[in-house]
């Protein structure tokens, strides 16, 4: 499972979100994958999961690889705006940029809280799952100094932080490097498959209406190897 970390809006400052990001690295001892580019503009209420996954799975991450999101938006969101249910391999929590980086850190962390399996709220003044904004000290802070016992052991021992913690290191987001120039990927480990061996285009006679998202993996699959 990765983490990713995006903007929603070409008006937040891309730099900036690749600081969060870096900060969440250093709180959950993590290499979350920070997406250097825009992804949508549309409204967070139109927001549309396939979309997004379909860009994702073309551009960054392998296809069917499950994932969890922080996307970042100029509109008001609530702490509970979140894109997809605890049981599912694909979620999104949209949080509120703001120009304070540690504010922003500090609402992502709470978020995170939830996508990592946290419900409803904590009531200790040295967690971060209060249900108001809690500004605790971030400067070489790790995630037991963010979460109380309790949320931590709830997080600690959830497969969402343990996937992402597993992930850490391996292909992803993780080695693109920020900047002005296009980001260049590592070279796949795959041997070049022969023209005979390449995956055919879908059949669309093999669509199922009540699994769409398995015929978007199988195009999205198809356009993969025809690149390589």
């Amino acid at each position: 499972m990765r983490l990713l970390i995006c903007s929603t809006d070409a008006s937040i400052p891309l730099e900036k979100v690749k600081t969060v990001a870096d900060k969440l690295n250093s709180v959950f001892n993590i290499e979350c994958d920070f997406i250097p580019e825009p992804v949508g503009n549309s409204a967070v209420s139109t927001f549309n999961m396939n979309q997004f996954s379909a860009l994702v799975y073309e551009k960054y991450i392998e296809v069917r690889q499950p994932f969890v999101c922080i996307a970042f938006t100029k509109e008001f969101v609530e702490d509970d705006c979140i894109l997809g249910s605890s049981v599912e391999d694909r979620r999104i929590g949209f949080v509120t940029w703001n120009d304070s980086v540690d504010e922003n850190v500090t609402l992502t962390l709470h978020i995170l809280g939830h996508l990592f399996g946290i419900e409803g709220h904590c009531h200790r003044q040295n967690c971060i799952m209060l249900p108001y904004y809690n500004e605790l000290k971030l400067d070489n802070a790790r995630v037991n100094d963010v979460f109380c016992d309790t949320c931590f052991q709830v997080i600690n021992s959830g497969s969402c932080y343990s996937s992402i913690r597993s992930a850490t290191g391996k292909k992803g987001l993780s080695n693109l490097i920020f900047g002005s120039k296009k980001p260049t990927f590592t070279q796949r480990t795959n041997p070049e498959p022969s023209v005979q061996s390449r995956t055919s285009f879908p059949d669309k006679s093999t669509f199922n209406p009540d699994d769409p998202n398995e015929f978007l993996y199988r195009v999205l699959r198809y356009y993969q190897e025809k690149r390589r």
